[in-house]
């Protein structure tokens, strides 16, 4: 869904810039440890090297909070037993602002113990605890690569807080304070292979927002990558509580300009957003992509991959709240302005969207595709999406929402939409729940693909339950696009809408609400309470 994204965080990254230091004659090994002729320290190695350098780590746990601003490969003998420790970052790889910025390899150690608060007077960010890639002069800064290593336990926590020009309750403004990329905040070009990412925490009390805990990425309008292969991201925790918090994301990944991102043969999994605030109405709050949030108008690819056990989680003892695309969300807004993006060969199971507040509240969605974009042999599986009112209005959207405004369509084939759960509840209000397996609010074509075994539970005095397998309509009516929906040797089958007495319940396969809607050589049948409406 639409929400507050952060757009001025990537100039904080920079602070005054400095030269590189210029190129040996004949490249060197230089070793830290100690062997008698090692350095003591990482950073008096560093300090010694040139440009084409080796430096080895022998096993041992050594001091971080060290700066790398030549192009080395620096060895680890293996990442448990080498430890680089503390520091805030433990690692800072490049300077901010440089007129160039170096190629750096880190291979075989684990970095871990950074706390992140601030730098300098700026202390109401707190980025990158673990590595921090600083964005150059003029667009992205290092090119690093990380191999066989654990970056793991750091933390980016905000230590001040400044006005965000948001009314809050009181004629004030509310706060803002954020933390940023505890285990890595990149603005290089970053590529990860055979590494762990795990147990970092972006928040903290005075936060009022958190991104990107594993790892959070941007571009200082330049040519940024991130790239992940044969890698693991889990165990991240993006959260921010009372008196501030309003918004965590990507407590897996945060994408946050559009940079190339590409994830092959990994793991997403475990990575958290949470946000528990005590907001009234009018103050938005939300957690969003527990494992990864896809920003900006770049391209992504994820393949071959698993996005398992991540939980989006809003609770507001006041007013309503909302939670989403607990698993994915790609670009979160109607122009997707030459955005490309391509799902392939990867399951995305036993994720949660949970949302607890007032009058208002909603969760919506497991994966969220704004845009145009590709998505084969995929399997979203055993998903769950709920909302809890207190009192007042609670809505529930199904496990995959396509909001894609653009000409070209998302186009899902091959793929399975099963087992998937949307619930919404209160005591004395009205609900909905749409599109149990699939919520069309965009432009989607599902070729060869099974959506079975979804269902949707409504629990109010008012409201309707709709579409068990698959609601096309307008979800942000009267805002969004006009949605068109193809199924092409589709499977509809055993999908259900259970909703208290009184409620309207209709479509428990299918719920076209009267917008475009095509049917070639599909099967809808098995379905409860009813097959198909408006089709």
């Amino acid at each position: 869904m639409k929400r507050r994204m952060t757009t001025t965080l990537a100039v904080l990254a920079f602070s005054i810039g400095a030269a590189v230091a210029a190129p040996s004659a004949l490249a060197a090994n230089r070793c830290v440890g100690p062997k008698h002729g090692c350095y003591p320290t990482l950073q008096q190695a560093v300090d010694a090297a040139a440009d084409g350098d080796t430096i080895t780590i022998a096993r041992g746990t050594y001091a971080g909070g060290v700066t790398v601003n030549v192009s080395v490969a620096i060895v680890g003998a293996g990442a448990g037993l080498t430890i680089i420790s503390g520091g805030g970052p433990v690692l800072t790889l490049g300077v901010a602002g440089a007129a160039s910025e170096p190629t750096i390899s880190l291979t075989g150690v684990t970095v871990t113990g950074g706390v992140a608060t601030g730098d300098g007077n700026v202390t109401f960010v707190g980025l990158g605890g673990g590595i921090r890639i600083p964005g150059a002069a003029d667009g992205a800064g290092a090119t690093v690569t990380i191999r066989s290593s654990v970056i793991t336990g750091n933390r980016a926590t905000p230590s001040s807080t400044v006005d965000s020009g948001e009314p809050c309750p009181g004629g004030s403004d509310c706060q803002f304070a954020g933390g940023f990329g505890a285990g890595i905040a990149d603005i290089g070009r970053l590529t990860l292979i055979d590494t762990t990412v795990s147990n970092n925490v972006a928040g903290g009390g005075l936060a009022s927002e958190a991104n990107g805990a594993g790892i959070w990425t941007a571009t200082n309008g330049g040519a940024g990558t991130l790239t992940l292969i044969n890698s693991t991201v889990t165990g991240n925790r993006a959260s921010v509580s009372a008196p501030n918090g309003r918004f965590a994301g990507g407590g897996g990944i945060f994408v946050q300009d559009g940079e190339d991102f590409h994830v092959i043969n990994s793991v997403i999994s475990n990575n958290a957003t949470s946000v528990t605030s005590s907001f009234p109405s009018g103050v938005d709050t939300s957690a969003v992509t527990a494992g990864i949030q896809i920003g900006g108008f770049g391209s992504a690819t994820i393949q071959g991959s698993r996005i398992t056990g991540n939980v989006a989680s809003a609770t507001n003892s006041v007013g309503p709240t909302s939670a989403n695309s607990a698993a994915l969300g790609e670009s979160f807004g109607f122009c997707t302005c030459g955005q490309t993006f391509v799902l392939k060969d990867t399951v995305i199971s036993g994720n949660s969207s949970v949302a607890s507040g007032g009058d208002g509240t909603f969760s919506a969605n497991i994966v969220e595709i704004d845009g145009p974009a590709t998505v084969s042999t995929t399997a979203i599986i055993d998903n769950s999406v709920s909302a809890t009112s207190s009192s007042g209005a609670a809505s529930a959207l199904g496990a995959f929402f396509d909001l894609n405004s653009d000409p070209q369509p998302v186009v899902m084939k091959n793929s399975i939409v099963r087992g998937n759960v949307a619930k919404a509840s209160t005591p004395d209000g009205p609900v909905a729940v749409v599109g149990a397996g699939i919520v069309n609010g965009g432009r989607l074509q599902l070729h060869n693909v099974v959506v079975s075994g979804n269902s949707g539970t409504a629990s109010g005095t008012s409201g309707h339950a709709r579409g068990g397998g698959i609601w096309n309509g307008m979800p942000l009516a009267p805002d969004g696009p006009t949605p068109q929906l193809t199924l092409d040797h589709t499977l509809v089958t055993h999908n259900a809408l259970i909703a208290s007495a009184g409620l309207s319940v209709q479509g428990g396969g299918v719920f076209a609400d009267g917008f475009p809607f095509t049917n070639t050589s599909s099967v809808i049948a098995g379905n409860t309470p009813d097959q198909c409406v408006g089709c």
